[in-house]
């Protein structure tokens, strides 16, 4: 197994570069003016606009899209690898200016300033996806691009499930992304990218028949690594949850049912998996980066980490949280969120009651727990990485709290699965009889005693 892992790490690695330098490649003139014809959009949005209602998780992150921008702008096809890597950007004298970083893109093309920061801790590959895209269209045209994309994407897991799993299923899946803004991830491009390797995945385990543990755990092993390929910390943890709960649900039928211990060995295999994936590729990033740009690419990396899992909130005053801070910001983030202004815990609360109702009153004798607690298991995961990446979390639970969509996931089909759907069936059968029967009486008993003015 060591030899196909060092196999598929050194493909993914050539992958990565080569993919990088090919689109770096692509000469820019058209790019820069579809970048800059955009600019002046985003300058009027601002930082971080909400729209469909005003709420943190309806706010677009044009913060982040404007750094994207930037670097894309920036590339030099005559340096292309270099240029990818070092990921330069324009960032204005005024950190603190409203609007700061659309202000700088806008401002970096209107009067032709350089870039004067650099991004290299990430390997930006949403620039093999998006460079391409903005040679032949505006910023907006290739947001409505990922935007029907993702619905289209959407729409066939949904059929999906509901073909190799259940209506049941399926209907949990699309609650789950529903309730994380269905409108504004497909046109936040760092966003939509994490999504895209999520359902690429979701699709894989559905349409590919049982493989092999070595096999699962070295696609995990990919799926991390591409995470890392495109992530900003956005939401990784997305392309983990969603893509074990299903494989659980899938491998979770009456001839296949295993052990909890073996269920649960393999949910570990594959979660290490994933996580080596996602952090030997990035710090992969970190040694190339350091040895082409001859800087201390690792030593900035590490510090970033140390940044994210800290617990200062480094605006004006230092403010000092805890996990608990973390948590509950993501948490009060999540469940306020409004659609036509109802807080979706309107929906899910009462969603949740109603399931866990059926699930007492009508569940399964003989259901054995093993699958289900570990599915609910990695459903409390979410709450960990708010604990661990306080920092980050608290300061981007805007974006951060989507992951909780893996526990709306996870909770809504381990309430679904305990419940005995044959019971609920018969006893709506029997009940609906009962009335027939009753209104049957009650019609006969009216004609006989007025059988006399009716006749």
């Amino acid at each position: 197994m060591v030899g196909n892992f060092l196999f598929v790490y050194l493909c993914l690695v050539l992958f990565f570069v080569l993919s990088l330098t090919l689109v770096s490649l692509i000469p820019g003139t058209k790019i820069k003016e579809n970048i800059a014809s955009s600019a002046l959009t985003l300058k009027e949005q601002g930082d971080r606009p909400r729209i469909l209602g005003n709420h943190k998780l309806n706010q677009l992150d044009n913060l982040t899209e404007s750094v994207m921008l930037g670097i894309i702008y920036n590339i030099d096809e005559h340096q292309p690898l270099k240029s990818a890597l070092k990921a330069m950007f324009y960032a204005g004298s005024n950190s603190n200016e409203e609007n700061y970083r659309v202000n700088s893109l806008y401002d970096q093309i209107q009067y032709a300033f350089r870039p004067n920061n650099q991004y290299p801790r990430y390997w930006h590959g949403y620039i093999v996806a998006i460079r391409p895209m903005l040679t032949f269209m505006p910023y907006s045209s290739v947001q409505k691009t990922l935007q029907i994309a993702f619905l289209i994407f959407f729409g066939y897991l949904v059929a999906l499930f509901s073909k190799k799993l259940s209506m049941l299923a399926a209907l949990s899946f699309a609650i789950s992304i529903v309730l994380v803004n269905i409108s504004i991830i497909p046109v936040t491009v760092h966003a939509s990218m994490v999504f895209f390797i999520c359902f690429s995945a979701i699709a894989l385990f559905l349409k590919t028949k049982d493989m092999s543990t070595e096999k699962y755990i070295i696609a995990f092993f990919i799926i991390g690594a591409l995470t890392s390929f495109v992530d900003l910390l956005t939401a990784p943890f997305i392309t983990f949850g969603f893509p074990a709960i299903v494989l659980l649900i899938s491998r979770n039928t009456v001839e296949t049912r295993n052990s909890f211990k073996s269920v649960f060995s393999f949910v570990v295999y594959i979660g290490l998996s994933w996580m080596i994936g996602y952090a030997l590729l990035w710090g992969t990033k970190w040694v190339l980066a350091s040895i082409m740009l001859k800087e201390n690419v690792i030593a900035e990396g590490i510090n970033g980490i140390l940044e994210r899992i800290g617990r200062d909130i480094p605006f004006g005053n230092i403010q000092h949280i805890n996990s608990f801070d973390a948590i509950k910001k993501n948490l009060q983030t999540f469940y306020t969120f409004t659609i036509s202004n109802y807080p979706i815990s309107f929906v899910v609360i009462p969603l949740m009651i109603f399931y866990g109702f059926f699930a007492v009153i009508w569940h399964k004798k003989k259901y054995r727990l093993d699958t289900t607690i570990i599915i609910a298991l990695i459903g409390l995961l979410p709450f960990f990485w708010f604990g661990v990446a306080a920092n980050h979390s608290f300061i981007h639970a805007y974006f951060t709290s989507r992951i909780l969509s893996v526990s709306v996931f996870a909770f809504s089909y381990v309430l679904i699965d305990i419940v005995d759907w044959n019971q609920i069936k018969k006893a709506y059968t029997a009940l609906k009889s009962k009335m027939s029967s009753n209104r049957k009486s009650l019609i006969g008993m009216f004609f006989i005693k007025h059988k006399e003015i009716l006749l």
